[in-house]
Order: structure tokens, then sequence, then C-alpha cells
């Protein structure tokens, strides 16, 4: 998973270009996903990083709220250095 995280984070800015197609960027992530030895999709990987997304945008929303419990996750923080500065998560 902190792989797939690292792989996206060091893509972060081409992912906000308009001009580079997604998909060449996931099929990049996957060639060195494969080089590590985990065997995944752009499909997959995509979908994941989406999960992820949402649910680091929900840890967000309930954290920010008075009256509920903080929740914690361990990939909070990689989330949030990738997404962090995102005014509209999600």
């Amino acid at each position: 998973m902190l792989l797939l995280l690292d792989l996206y984070l060091s893509r972060k800015s081409a992912f906000k270009n308009p001009n580079i197609k997604k998909r060449t960027l996931w099929d990049e992530i996957v060639r060195e996903m494969k080089q590590k030895g985990y065997e995944v999709t752009w499909v997959v990987a995509e979908k994941k990083m989406r999960n992820l997304r949402q649910t680091h945008k929900s840890m967000r929303d309930n954290n920010s709220k008075t009256g509920r419990g903080r929740k914690s996750w361990e990939y909070f923080e990689k989330m949030e250095e990738i997404f962090g500065e995102d005014a509209n998560v999600g």
C-alpha cells in the first residue's frame, strides 16, 4: 500500500496536469509495482487509490466535526501529504 502511495506522490503534479493522460501515469505505476513483485492492473491500482482517497476524505470530515470521537488510520499522514492541501478532497 505504501508503495502505491509513494508512486502516486512522485507523480502528483503530473496527475494534476490536464495534458497528461491518467492512464499513462497508472501504467507507469503498475510497471514499477510489477518490478517490486506486485501483480496488479492499472484498473485495480486506480480503484484502490480512489477508495483510499474516499477513506481519507471521510476521516478528515469526521475529525473536523465537534462532538465526534477522532478516528485514526495508519495511512492518514501519507494521504495528508498527497491530498491534504486540496480544498476539494474527493
